[in-house]
């Protein structure tokens, strides 16, 4: 997960690009988020298969 620091950074430089049209920071943005989405969803599963496996030990 990104730090929220980062996350505000991310958030100023979009709003901060002049020199980008609509088109292009719309695909932009939206690029960069489909990566955030991906590298979220690695981190939930192995969190996922993380918490079955503890939860197999805690039984007993």
């Amino acid at each position: 997960m990104r730090k929220p620091k980062e996350i505000a950074s991310d958030i100023l430089d979009i709003i901060n690009q002049k020199d980008m049209g609509g088109f292009e920071l719309f695909f932009y943005s939206a690029g960069k988020g489909l990566l955030d989405v991906g590298t979220d969803l690695g981190y939930m599963t192995y969190d996922f298969f993380r918490y079955r496996k503890t939860d197999g030990e805690m039984k007993v």
